[in-house]
């Protein structure tokens, strides 16, 4: 059966504010989900903008505060106090340092401006380079560090983002670790039977204060919050939440096992090679 021209016409003039009513409704459904990320973008900005304004404060009063005292006070200083404040100062600002990183990095995650380039990494060079860079922070506490990591382990991962991750976690180690305890890394190749293909599985270990449940929960819900550590050390918060986007980025998974007072454990797997 066909339809006669006058059928046709009908059909166009039906169809046409049918459309528009379809077109509307497409339009209407993107606006509000555009609303809705808008919305949680904002509650985003709002949150870091939070704990900036109040976690950086801490490192650049204290380095201001010093950097003043050695400025208007340097003739009737000892050396020993002198050199008191220099290690104050030179504290400071490794953290801002760290603080300013993470924010670049975390910066450039949200607005998509981030290329990662995997390549093959040895896992126990690129620690051992992030242990010279926070040697001071070790040697304060005292901490006794273990690299379990045979030579020439390799992950397929991008350079900068390994570092930041293994900076990230090691300085959240330090900082929550009391004096003298241990803190341990290693790493093991492992077949993911389901997948196919072989990962490396890093573990890092403490002995110290460990993550309460709430804590823990809210690092699931990638909520950004921060603890001071065991001699009042601050953060932005943007360690953990960093941690993780990078490791999903670069095809890796992170868990976490951690008890109050018991110390934690993270475990990370990524990619032992090109696939």
């Amino acid at each position: 059966k066909t339809y006669g021209e006058t059928d046709k016409q009908l059909f166009d003039v039906i169809a046409f504010p049918i459309s528009r009513a379809i077109e509307r409704k497409i339009v209407e459904e993107e606006k509000e989900e555009m609303i809705k990320q808008l919305k949680e973008l904002n509650r985003s900005k709002d949150r870091l903008f939070s704990l900036i304004s109040h976690d950086l404060k801490s490192p650049f009063n204290s380095l201001l505060g010093f950097a003043n005292i050695l400025t208007d006070e340097y003739d009737t200083l000892t050396q020993l106090e002198i050199k008191e404040y220099l290690n104050v100062i030179n504290e400071s600002s490794k953290t801002l340092f760290g603080m300013t990183t993470n924010l670049l990095h975390y910066s450039s995650l949200q607005l998509g401006k981030y290329e990662c380039r995997p390549r093959l990494q040895d896992l126990s060079s690129e620690v051992n380079s992030v242990l010279i860079y926070l040697k001071d922070s070790i040697d304060k506490k005292d901490l006794l560090f273990k690299n379990e990591i045979e030579p020439e382990t390799f992950a397929f991962v991008d350079k900068d983002m390994l570092n930041l991750i293994f900076t990230n976690l090691i300085t959240n180690c330090i900082k929550y670790s009391h004096k003298g305890e241990m803190i341990k890394i290693s790493a093991e190749i492992v077949i993911i039977k389901e997948e196919g293909v072989s990962k490396v599985r890093i573990t890092i270990c403490d002995e110290g204060i460990g993550i309460s449940d709430e804590n823990l929960k809210k690092i699931n819900n990638n909520e950004k919050f921060s603890t001071p550590g065991t001699n009042k050390e601050y953060g932005t918060g943007l360690g953990l939440l960093l941690v993780k986007e990078t490791v999903a980025i670069n095809n890796g998974s992170l868990q976490i096992k951690s008890e109050t007072g018991k110390g934690t454990a993270i475990f990370i797997t990524l990619p032992a090679r090109e696939k």
